[in-house]
């Protein structure tokens, strides 16, 4: 029983946290009940378009009336928006959100959330090295500019050096940081898939229950 309760416990702060990430995210309706709000993939679309403007185009999605267009729209997204963030969605799980099942949308937000938060670390650790490539062109021997632009006073190679040193130190920190918040990303995911299971099994456990009762 205490651990059912626990469980129960888990799922509310899950859901809880996940309802206060999306809290600032200009959402097109209010979440009253988030299975039934979140069937049709529109509020998935604009969560993804907050983040990621350039990855979404709202004239193909439409909300859904009816469990076909549901579908359509989760193909969609399925096809033309996850992927873009290394996320991809099983039939089942699909089938489960367009259903309404229970706990089915909260734990594919908690994927979403991980996966959203590892997509913007990479992109902005790709902007950080272009960043970085141009100022090494930039005072790199093999780069001339104009002679209207060039100074009088000789390059000190010391101090472009001792730069250079900074920089790479700078890099290696960044991608240090970037290594243990993936560790902390994959001990949470491996958390996560436990807590799964335990609930997978106590449903299981309930539905053997409730089909004894019936029985009898």
């Amino acid at each position: 029983m205490s651990r059912q309760k626990n469980i129960s416990n888990y799922q509310l702060t899950s859901q809880y946290d996940i309802l206060e990430w999306l809290d600032p995210i200009p959402l097109s309706r209010s979440i009253h009940n988030i299975e039934s709000d979140f069937a049709d993939g529109i509020l998935i679309v604009e969560i993804i378009a907050y983040f990621f403007p350039e990855y979404v185009n709202f004239d193909i999605f439409h909300i859904a009336r009816n469990m076909s267009q549901r579908a359509k729209n989760w193909r969609l997204l399925n096809s033309k928006i996850l992927p873009k963030i290394n996320l991809q969605v099983p039939g089942t799980i699909v089938h489960d959100i367009i259903n309404e099942e229970h706990n089915s949308i909260a734990t594919f937000l908690i994927h979403l959330r991980e996966k959203i938060e590892e997509h913007i670390i990479q992109t902005e650790k790709q902007k950080f090295r272009l960043q970085w490539k141009t100022y090494r062109s930039l005072n790199s021997d093999n780069y001339h500019l104009p002679s209207i632009f060039l100074s009088s006073r000789p390059i000190d190679q010391a101090s472009l050096t001792r730069n250079e040193r900074l920089m790479n130190q700078y890099v290696d920190d960044y991608d240090n940081s970037l290594r243990r918040k993936n560790e902390e990303i994959e001990i949470l995911r491996a958390k996560l898939k436990r807590c799964e299971k335990i609930i997978q099994k106590q449903d299981k456990q309930i539905q053997e229950l409730q089909e004894k009762f019936k029985l009898k």
